[in-house]
């Protein structure tokens, strides 16, 4: 793995953020020591302690930060469901639902590009942890309302009423999910937006036969 230091939050030294600059780089801290670990030891084999240890806090120092050792692989989810719902927000009024959902999802995964190993590892612990897939794909289904929310908005229709939006933000998610395979597969070598378009048009295409 590794030793950048994905999600860093950058703030001002100046003395009334210091405090925040303070928990900012403990929460840091802690998702360096876990994901360490966790390439390290596996996910199951990692309590903790060990984590809590890793980063020079205690137990319960990192409860403050995180409820479960499932949350500390995905420690910027509010954020993320907040840039991916802006991202859509902003695209041109002239574009479709579909056009703009695309182009959200592909500046989504930039991100991913950017910190690879980190998504990498993650990726991989996620195929081997049940928990975690099962922390994934709730996470993803807030997702998938959220996204049809501001699908419907779009195309100025209820939600509750007309599936469509509900459907396409399903696509949309699953295209994300689908790129995640073949990405780990070449080793981020290929930018993981590639594979998210290709799945959105084959969803687009439909499937014959």
């Amino acid at each position: 793995m590794s030793k950048s230091r994905p999600y860093v939050i950058t703030a001002d030294p100046g003395p009334t953020d210091r405090r925040e600059h303070k928990k900012a780089r403990t929460r840091d801290d802690l998702v360096q020591a876990a994901m360490r670990l966790f390439s390290e030891k596996g996910f199951q084999n990692t309590t903790v302690e060990d984590i809590a240890a890793g980063a020079s806090v205690s137990p319960r120092t990192f409860f403050r930060y995180f409820s479960s050792k499932e949350e500390v692989v995905f420690p910027h989810k509010d954020e993320d469901l907040a840039s991916l719902q802006a991202a859509l927000t902003a695209r041109p009024a002239t574009e479709s639902a579909l056009q703009a959902l695309r182009a959200t999802v592909v500046e989504y995964l930039e991100r991913f590009q950017s910190e690879r190993d980190f998504h990498l590892l993650r990726i991989q612990l996620i195929r081997e942890t049940p928990s975690l897939e099962a922390y994934g794909l709730q996470l993803h289904q807030e997702w998938i309302r959220m996204l049809a929310r501001a699908l419907a908005r779009r195309m100025k229709v209820n939600p509750t009423t007309d599936l469509r939006p509900l459907l396409l933000a399903g696509c949309g998610i699953i295209a994300m999910r689908s790129a995640l395979v073949p990405w780990l597969q070449v080793n981020g070598t290929v930018e993981i937006g590639t594979f998210a378009v290709q799945a959105l048009d084959q969803m687009q295409l439909g499937f014959p036969g």
